[in-house]
């Protein structure tokens, strides 16, 4: 891998590499399952489901923000993402339970596993090297390959358990995967070091406040839930202020260059987010489609549903070693 990747990458970048692995591993099995889950066994209509998923993913994101200032002000990157592994464990394991009430507990603990996993455990893989290393993007392809490889062997996995054990199969794979990478990164974390890396001082008291405020607002986000709608209008609020408050900073730059830069930021959040709109219909519209309407018997066997997340992530792992290679060559 690290020849056909250029030059030698760090050790860190591997442990935090490997922790994403399982980590997409096991988050891609139940995004696989998810609409079809909610459509055929809680029996929600399309349009709540699709406004529950809406609202799972836009939390899921926007959480990232808060994950983030809490790393930078008070607690260590390491930390942050060790509690955010455990956090997606519980939910995974309180999803075992097919209750209603605790598939909303379950959502919410998803959410605070990504807000501090998603924001931190780039930022520890980045920090590994030194400002103007040439190797930071073929690194990074390395990291977002592993990503995929998580991602298509969790819907390869999801989709032949689902022919033999149905939706169950997806949150015990969840599961499994989630304890390999939490005990993964458990033991492994130490192996990465950085002069770059950022070591808090937070005591013991600051750690334990800020799991209670966490677990406090999580059981609140639980509460929440059930009204997909209503949070879906508070999120498409917040995402207006957002770009307010960007173009208002942009306004009070005084330095011309760093004004259009920040204007520039705004038009790309804005294209990014039409992006990731249109591209997470693979796992809502696009699926129902596959589900009701595409003939998916080959050679007298029916293909799973849940197979169509495979052939996304298959693209990436194939075309990623060469595009990591010529970010090397191009330096």
């Amino acid at each position: 891998m690290s020849n056909l990747l250029g030059r030698r990458q760090p050790l860190g970048l591997f442990v935090c590499s490997f922790t994403e692995l399982w980590e997409r591993l096991s988050f891609y099995s139940i995004e696989g399952i998810l609409v079809l889950y909610l459509v055929h066994k809680i029996h929600f209509t399309d349009s709540h489901a699709f406004a529950m998923y809406s609202a799972l993913t836009a939390l899921l994101y926007a959480g990232t923000v808060i994950g983030g200032i809490i790393s930078d002000k008070f607690l260590s990157l390491k930390f942050c993402v060790t509690f955010g592994l455990l956090l997606f464990l519980t939910g995974y394991i309180l999803f075992l339970f097919h209750s209603v009430y605790s598939f909303y507990i379950a959502f919410a603990f998803m959410i605070g596993g990504n807000s501090f996993v998603k924001s931190n455990i780039a930022t520890l893989a980045g920090s590994v090297y030194q400002e103007n290393d040439s190797r930071r993007d073929s690194g990074f392809t390395l990291y977002y390959l592993f990503m995929n490889v998580g991602q298509t062997i969790g819907s390869a996995i999801t989709a032949v358990t689902f022919v033999y054990i149905g939706y169950a199969g997806a949150f015990y794979v969840a599961c499994i995967s989630m304890l390999f990478g939490f005990l993964a990164f458990l033991f492994l974390r130490n192996k990465i070091q950085s002069a770059a890396l950022i070591k808090h001082t937070s005591s013991k008291k600051i750690s334990a406040r800020a799991i209670i405020l966490t677990l406090i607002a999580l059981g609140l986000l639980a509460l929440a839930l059930p009204y997909p709608s209503a949070v879906n209008t508070c999120i498409s609020v917040l995402i207006g202020l957002v770009v307010i408050y960007l173009i208002f900073c942009a306004i009070r730059l005084e330095i011309r260059s760093e004004r259009y830069k920040m204007l520039a930021l705004v038009v790309l959040y804005l294209f990014s987010a039409l992006y990731w709109g249109f591209w997470m219909q693979v796992f809502t519209s696009t699926t129902l489609f596959f589900d009701r309407n595409v003939d998916r018997v080959v050679f007298g066997t029916q293909i799973p549903t849940t197979v169509l997340i495979f052939f996304e992530g298959l693209g990436i792992i194939i075309f990623a070693p060469f595009f990591a290679k010529l970010w090397d060559k191009l330096d």
